[in-house]
């Protein structure tokens, strides 16, 4: 049965930078939101996240939830943030890959999926983040 479970879809919600170096705890820091979907009828575990950039010097720091971490049947949000060596509007393409199961340790489905791998495209990366403990 779990050898046809669908795999996760992302979908691209929205993008934005923090204004410049104006943020102390976030300067030159972008921000992706996402919703991750559990297409199947049982839970699935995220064991690992990664990306490669096209056009653009950005490189992952963060993702919320932290790999492993499950998603029920259902869809649900998750973050990316990136730093850059200069706070610039991006235009950029980025493919991430998403390893997964339905176990809680990476390995451990009896019936291994491939990975889920998307490419988006993002047009520009406006000055609108809000980010808790910046001014």
């Amino acid at each position: 049965m779990a050898a046809s479970t669908p795999p996760p879809t992302l979908t691209l919600l929205g993008q934005c930078k923090s204004p410049g170096n104006s943020c102390a705890i976030f300067p030159k820091g972008y921000l992706f939101t996402f919703t991750v979907c559990n297409n199947g009828a049982e839970p699935i575990y995220v064991y690992s996240v990664t990306y490669t950039t096209a056009g653009t010097n950005l490189t992952l720091t963060n993702v919320s939830p932290v790999p492993t971490f499950e998603i029920l049947p259902g869809c649900r949000t998750m973050t990316f943030q990136a730093d850059a060596s200069a706070s610039a509007n991006q235009t950029f393409d980025f493919t991430l890959t998403l390893s997964w199961g339905h176990t809680l340790a990476a390995g451990g489905d009896p019936n291994p999926h491939p990975d889920f791998s998307h490419t988006y495209t993002v047009l520009s990366t406006p000055p609108t983040c809000v980010i808790p403990g910046c001014k």
